[in-house]
Parts: structure tokens; sequence; C-alpha cells
């Protein structure tokens, strides 16, 4: 049984009982808790679940989007955790599935709270060496946000309590993203956080110094989180450090999704630019999805402002694409102007 979901009993059954109400086939905990290696945060012998909790149901014909926020804001209102992700698929989409990071940790590494217990086994077998190197382009929207969303609005200061634990968190998240590109990119893909570790330190950590110093720190503030204090010169150095390895890294990984030669944030971001899916998928948003139009542009800006934490030349473009999806901005925006309006803060 996973011990997460036993310590927090109270939450997973509550969760449970109300999905049951839209009649689902199976309910699966997947990622970090449905691994059993979900982050928790320990407070005056407290503890709140750090991570967000992601769920998946198997559905007979798919729920609407209005009822599953319904549900998923009343449980926000009982479990406090930051964010409840719900997804759903269908039988057929289980026997569809791709070799991706996310089917493999689903049908190997999840938790099935209810219903059919071998509803995974619908999901073809997928091997190490058939995840796709275009799952490092997912791992790079996905983590470049943990740069940007780690801290409060109002720029970087000293933080403490939930809010140092938090942004310890998040860089611990952009570790074990680079080692997980460096393990797809040689066909070593592991889904347990500790595997990772062992499997890159048998095989890799020689070729990464500057990585290899942080393993301990990902370690220890993925899974518990330290709320000790951390002074603004430890932030600004941990955030320079992390953020020319996560170029170097992910121009490697990419340069093997793209198939071609990359190096810096700038070239990956004209191999963004000229990504067919990527393309096609801003001309759909801006279509269908008006809501999503910016979404492209998000991108861009925000590689750019990562970037320019180690080439400040990189801010004015950061700028530029912020100018294109904030149409009234007509003065000059600072970093954190433009970080709070293209992420989600949650302080």
């Amino acid at each position: 049984m996973n011990r997460q979901i036993q310590k927090f009993s109270f939450e997973f059954e509550y969760l449970t009982n109300l999905l049951t109400s839209l009649d689902p086939i199976s309910i699966i905990l997947y990622g970090s808790f449905g691994r059993g290696e979900g982050a928790i945060y320990s407070f005056k012998k407290e503890d709140k679940l750090l991570n967000d909790i992601d769920i998946l149901l198997i559905v007979k014909k798919k729920i609407s989007d209005k009822r599953i926020k319904k549900i998923k804001d009343k449980l926000l209102k009982k479990i406090d955790v930051e964010w409840i992700d719900i997804t759903q698929k269908t039988q057929i989409d289980l026997k569809n599935s791709n070799a991706s990071v996310f089917n493999y940790d689903l049908k190997y590494h999840s938790t099935i709270l209810y219903g059919d217990v071998n509803i995974l086994n619908l999901i073809p077998t997928i091997k190490k060496h058939e995840i796709n190197y275009n799952e490092i382009k997912i791992l790079f929207y996905s983590r470049i946000w943990c740069f940007l969303g780690s801290y409060k609005k109002g720029g970087i200061v000293n933080l403490e309590g939930y809010e140092a634990a938090y942004f310890k968190n998040q860089m611990a998240k952009v570790i074990y993203a680079m080692i997980d590109v460096i393990l797809i990119s040689n066909n070593k893909y592991v889904s347990s956080y500790y595997k990772k570790i062992e499997v890159f330190k048998e095989f890799f950590s020689a070729d990464y110094d500057s990585l290899n110093s942080y393993l301990s720190y990902a370690l220890e503030n993925k899974f518990s989180p330290s709320s000790d204090k951390i002074l603004v010169s430890e932030i600004r150095s941990i955030l320079s450090d992390l953020a020319s390895e996560f170029f170097k890294v992910f121009s490697s990984g990419l340069s093997l999704a793209y198939n071609k030669e990359i190096n810096g944030p700038e070239q990956i971001v004209r191999a963004f630019k000229r990504d067919h899916r990527l393309l096609i998928k801003k001309w759909m948003f801006n279509l269908f999805k008006p809501s999503r139009k910016n979404e492209f542009n998000e991108l861009i800006c925000r590689t750019y402002l990562v970037g320019s934490i180690i080439n400040k030349d990189l801010f004015s473009q950061a700028v530029k694409y912020y100018k294109l999806i904030n149409r009234e901005e007509r003065g000059n925006p600072t970093y954190d102007d433009i970080r709070v309006n293209i992420v989600k803060l949650i302080f």
C-alpha cells in the first residue's frame, strides 16, 4: 500500500468519495504521490502536501469540463494543497497510449484508488528505449516555469518557512528534469526519484560536475524540503547555477529531439519557432481557444527571461515578446513585472 495515501488518509478518502460521484471506471493517482514519492512540508509537527495531486479518471464517456471544475473547486476547499489536476481517458485512449514518459509512469508507477485494479494493463508495454526524444520538449515547457514561479511577487528576498521550502522544492524539480533529459537521451529512463539518482551516479555523474554537486540538494528538497531561511545571495547563486546547467543539458537533449545542433536559449527559441507542432497549436488556439492564444509567445518569453539570468542581453528579447502578450504595455517592464504576468504565482 502507498504509505503516503495512508498518511493522508482523510484527504485521499475524501477525494475518492467525491470523485466516485462522477461514476468513473477507475480513479488513478499518478505523479509523485502515485509513486509514494510526493513532497511533504513539515512544520510544528503538522504535515502538508507540497506537490500537486494528479488524478486520472478512466471513464466510459468524457465528463464535461464544467463538472470537473466544480468537483476540483470543492476538493480544494477541503484539501490543503496548491493544485489538483484532474484529467480523463477512456479505455480506448489507454489502448492507444504512445511511448511517453507520462504513459510509462502511469502504467508502471501509479496507484489505483478506486475501480478496476487491472485497468492499466490496457496500456501497451512500453520499453525505455521506445520513449521518444520529443519528451524532452515537454520537460522543457513545464520545468522552465520553476525558475519563474518559485518565489513571490516583488522580486528576490530572503525566504523562510513554507516559502523557503517551496523554492527549494521547485529547484529540486529543475535538477530532476535535467537528470530525466540525460536518462531519456541515453535510453535509461526510470520513474522513481531515488532510482534516477542511482542511475545518474552510476553512468553519468563524471560528465556533469555542476549537476553532480546538486544531487544531495535534489534528494533532500524533493521529498521533505527544509523551511530553514535562505538568503538572497544563495537564491541568486542557485538560480544562476541551475539556469546555466539547464540550458546546457536541454540544448543537448533538444538537439536529439530536433535532430540538429542546438546550443543555448537563442537557438532553442529558433527551434521552437520552426516546430510545426507548436505552430499548429498556436494557430488552433488563436482560432478556437482565445484564452490560450498567448501560450506560444509566453513560452518564448519565458525562455528568454530565464536565459537572461545567465546572459543579460537576452532580456530585451523577453521584453519584446512580453509586449506581444500584453499589448497595453508601453513602458519599460522589469524582470519581475514580466515574471509575475507570464506565470501563475501561488504567493
